[in-house]
């Protein structure tokens, strides 16, 4: 598998699940730890007449071995929140159901990557990396066999190789310091651009043809149906069941938008999952003036946005029949989660396309309650209410913000929008 390590945890996770499907070992690409000179240059100069984008320089690449990478992931990935930063979103995900106590977040991701990867551009480093003792992957290894080439290594290299054209061309949507980092739901629509566009052109450059996105879906499918006893079949939903997504639904958007995509790319979830709603606008909720209203003692650990796709895997992994039409009505959220004299409370509002939508939510959420509060280790479920088309949900200590009025939102369809709403939070964080 192969990928890029951007600036989120869930987008790196996302990073593995590529393009391991083509395989083989004929003519390796990697000899005795180093990379030969001579496909390197014919692979990159494919990729970089395929994707169009006229690098910065020379392009590079070094092999390093499992144990090799895994000790760089380990400090790329520590130096994305500080140990307190990461227990503190950690908990976050706990208090919401989305991740079960007890689990690391930080090892359970070093886990998969261990098994998984094949090649990694890190954009913090601008290097990129081949992995030279990598285990060939299930899938098309005839195909390696048939063509004589190590197929699967010359893959991964040209769409780590994409991954950095991406990066020069379109700095804003790869460096950790250009996009806000308290929004889940943005991070993987962008991931799911950058996965989308390196896939599609990437066959382009090894010259093959590239599938049409139906059969890419089933394809990726099958690659993360991890064997059981694997990192990834026993990780937790949040990561098995949003794995695959930036390469399964960001590849029908690069089919559809080609070298357009990346020059708008998509800002929700929701605008990658449904075709009908690639530009669809939701509602940016502000939630500023209830961090003011926060009781003397309670700190505020996240605030973040879920999105469609994290509201599906919360249902999908407690319920007993998950309904999708649960989660289609969408149109925004924002959750904060705090700690009050080492009480974990939160809330969270979420908007809804109609009020029968919103009813529909707050309905399952309350039958899902119990088993959020028991993998929290919460004594006493959440609470709902309905606001018109908002639904908002909160902890025991914070069920007296039920009764306000929903938050501030603004209208938002576009990436320099949403950046700056969510640029001004983190300002107004700061400064505080």
């Amino acid at each position: 598998m192969s990928g890029s390590i951007p600036f989120h945890w869930r987008s790196a996770l996302a990073a593995m699940g590529s393009l391991a499907a083509i395989s083989g070992c004929a003519h390796p690409l990697i000899e005795d730890g180093v990379i030969r000179e001579g496909p390197m240059r014919e692979i990159v100069a494919n990729t970089v007449r395929a994707r169009a984008i006229e690098p910065e320089g020379s392009i590079a690449a070094r092999s390093v071995n499992r144990d090799e990478l895994r000790a760089i992931l380990a400090e790329e990935l520590g130096q994305w929140k500080t140990p307190a930063e990461l227990a503190d979103y950690q908990r976050a995900l706990v208090a919401l159901g989305l991740w079960p106590a007890g689990r690391e977040l930080l090892a359970e991701a070093l886990a998969i990557y261990a098994e998984a990867v094949v090649g990694v551009y890190l954009p913090a480093r601008e290097e990129l990396l081949l992995v030279s003792d990598a285990d060939a992957p299930r899938g098309l290894a005839f195909l390696s066999a048939a063509l004589r080439r190590d197929s699967q290594t010359e893959f991964a290299l040209s769409h780590e190789i994409i991954h950095l054209l991406q990066h020069q061309a379109y700095p804003e949507l790869m460096d950790p310091d250009q996009l806000p980092t308290d929004s889940d739901d943005l991070e993987t629509a962008i991931q799911a651009a950058l996965e989308g566009d390196a896939i599609r052109f990437g066959f382009d450059a090894v010259g093959r043809q590239a599938p049409a996105p139906s059969d890419w879906t089933a394809m990726v499918d099958g690659l993360n149906s991890a064997p059981k006893g694997s990192a990834l079949a026993d990780a937790p939903a949040l990561i098995r069941l949003t794995l695959g997504f930036p390469y399964a639904r960001g590849y029908a958007l690069a089919w559809n938008e080609e070298f357009r995509l990346l020059e708008s790319p998509p800002i929700s979830t929701e605008q990658v999952m449904h075709d009908d709603r690639r530009r669809e606008a939701f509602w940016q909720i502000d939630l500023a003036e209830l961090e003011d209203r926060l009781p003397l003692g309670c700190r505020t650990l996240q605030r973040n946005t879920a999105g469609e796709l994290l509201i599906s895997v919360l249902f999908r992994d407690l319920s007993q029949s998950p309904d999708p039409a649960l989660w289609q009505g969408w149109n925004g959220d924002r959750y904060l989660v705090a700690d009050c004299a080492g009480r974990t409370e939160w809330v969270w509002w979420t908007a809804w396309d109609s009020e029968s939508d919103a009813a529909e939510f707050a309905d399952a959420y309350r039958e899902l309650a119990p088993a959020v509060a028991a993998r929290a280790g919460s004594a006493v479920p959440a609470a709902t209410r309905t606001h018109a088309t908002y639904v908002v949900v909160t902890s025991g200590g914070f069920a007296r913000e039920a009764s306000q009025p929903p938050p501030p939102a603004t209208r938002v369809a576009d990436l320099a929008t949403l950046k700056a709403l969510l640029r001004s939070g983190e300002k107004r964080a700061v400064s505080e």
